[in-house]
């Protein structure tokens, strides 16, 4: 375990393994789509030169691999397994920075967004973006930049639906006994090296997604965040408050913790004054008790 993991909790240490497993499995995905374009783009080149003993030793030991019993029974296990092991990884990854920053969308939509037709193209990779610029907010500490976040998102969308799409058009033009093979095969190839390109940019934005969960102990709450939230109401109740302190608090947007500073005996009779006029009504009765009291005592 690494410096910067070794302070994580052990939801986010689990979190951090699922993604180790995960980027096993699309390592495993790039590679099988890219020998297998390489592969067929061999078939092409027999299939134009009309020469079928022009395909490589290679090429005719991976044919027969893919063909195989073993491989008939891998390529399905991780077709299955490998959407449920993302989907579990970005949940539980939404799940810890959660506790840093408040989401727009919920955990849940790591998930539902797959599960909706026509919506399934787009979103699940809008998610995946507002993941990535929550766990790598800072572009001067080595985050990431909504321009470069958007660039990933995009490629790796458009290669995905790219590649997957493709490779079933050819396979289906493959199999009309009209169509010309040539054009297929080529067709599955350009589309193999695509989805490859897509499995490369799901590699990338687990890698940063993974660094910035790695990194959470050295951060401390985000503003907007269920954290900085709780933290912000304790202080604006607390009579130990430090003046200035309590003036900021009394700009917060939450009017739970500009409550909190109009009752607070240590806050400053300027600023409670202030919240009298607050625009939230509960809050300047509450400021305007505040002074009758102390104009009372």
């Amino acid at each position: 375990m690494t410096d910067s993991t070794a302070h994580v909790d052990r939801g986010t240490q689990i979190t951090l393994a699922v993604g180790h497993v995960l980027l096993t499995c699309l390592v495993l995905v790039a590679w099988l789509a890219a020998i297998e374009g390489w592969a067929v783009f061999e078939v092409v080149g027999a299939y134009s030169a009309r020469d079928l003993s022009a395909i490589s030793p290679l090429a005719t030991r991976w044919a027969d691999f893919t063909e195989g019993e073993f491989f008939g029974y891998f390529l399905p296990i991780l077709t299955i397994c490998l959407p449920v092991l993302f989907v579990t990884w970005h949940w539980r990854s939404r799940k810890r920075l959660e506790r840093h920053i408040s989401f727009e969308r919920t955990r849940w939509s790591t998930l539902w967004w797959w599960l909706i037709p026509i919506a399934n193209i787009w979103m699940p990779f809008v998610v995946a973006a507002e993941t990535l610029r929550s766990a790598r907010p800072d572009p001067e500490q080595g985050g990431w930049s909504v321009g470069r976040i958007r660039l990933l998102t995009i490629t790796w969308a458009v290669a995905f639906w790219a590649g997957r799409g493709g490779m079933r058009a050819a396979s289906r033009a493959f199999d009309d006994l009209e169509g010309n093979p040539v054009t297929a095969l080529r067709l599955y190839t350009g589309a193999a090296l695509v989805f490859a390109a897509s499995a490369v940019a799901c590699i990338v934005f687990v890698l940063a997604v993974s660094k910035g969960l790695s990194e959470l102990p050295q951060r401390g709450p985000l503003a907007g965040s269920a954290e900085a939230l709780r933290t912000a109401r304790t202080e604006a109740t607390d009579e130990t408050t430090s003046d200035a302190r309590l003036t900021d608090l009394s700009r917060d947007s939450d009017p739970t913790v500009r409550a909190g500073v109009a009752v607070n005996e240590s806050t400053p009779d300027a600023v409670v004054e202030a919240l009298a006029m607050d625009r939230n009504p509960t809050v300047a009765r509450l400021a305007r008790d505040t002074l009758r009291k102390r104009t009372d005592a």
